[in-house]
């Protein structure tokens, strides 16, 4: 009788190891497929966390122009006005990824796409949006380097700045060295009118006297 209560518990033992051994299930974060997509709500920023280790790729994912990428994850943004937005993955800790589309599955079109920005491994894509378009934002790491904690931030981004630059019909010769000297004017400007900066200056195209810094007008 002994022994039969011992089998019972040894054999009770060994299932329960057994089924303890079954691994667990990865934990793919919520935003994994194109088709959960995570909202981005309006006003404007939002910020949202998530787990992209266990991030998988979707074989309609499309390939973004300017790098590589695995362990995506997905964002749909509908604007109710026109704009321009900007989107960074500051703060996050891994190599990251970001590309903006319209469209759908098999049939999307790229709209912006950053790997690297400002000297860090994190990435900043801006760009125009219009009112009642949906644009999907697939944030991913590097190559196939591994996820991690990503942070993702929607705001308004600031308009582009736009750079022209007038030169001088004429200039002058110094006899004495052959140098050239021109003169001219680059003006940077935001869209709207508000003047960023001026800039006037003259240089010389010589290798033996290197061109002057422009100076501030």
């Amino acid at each position: 009788m002994r022994f039969g209560r011992s089998l019972l518990v040894v054999s009770t033992v060994a299932a329960l190891t057994i089924v303890g051994a079954v691994p667990s299930a990865q934990a793919q974060p919520p935003n994994d497929d194109f088709a959960n997509a995570t909202v981005v709500t309006e006003p404007l920023p939002f910020v949202d966390s998530v787990d992209t280790t266990d991030a998988t790729v979707e074989p309609t994912d499309p390939e973004p122009s300017c790098v590589g990428t695995t362990h995506t994850v997905w964002y749909s943004y509908t604007p109710s006005a026109d704009g321009r937005i900007g989107v960074d993955t500051f703060g996050s800790d891994y190599d990251t990824t970001l590309s903006a589309w319209v469209g759908e599955p098999g049939n999307f079109a790229e709209v912006a796409c950053n790997d690297d920005t400002f000297d860090s491994v994190q990435s900043l894509i801006r760009f125009d949006v219009t009112s009642g378009v949906t644009y999907f934002i697939m944030a991913g790491s590097f190559l196939d380097s591994p996820g991690g904690n990503l942070q993702l931030t929607v705001d308004v981004a600031p308009p582009p700045i736009l750079e022209d630059l007038t030169i001088d019909p004429a200039g002058t010769v110094k006899p004495s060295t052959g140098t050239a000297m021109i003169g001219g004017t680059v003006t940077c400007s935001e869209t709207g009118g508000s003047v960023a900066s001026g800039w006037t200056g003259s240089g010389s195209p010589s290798s033996s006297a290197p061109a002057r810094r422009p100076t501030r007008s």
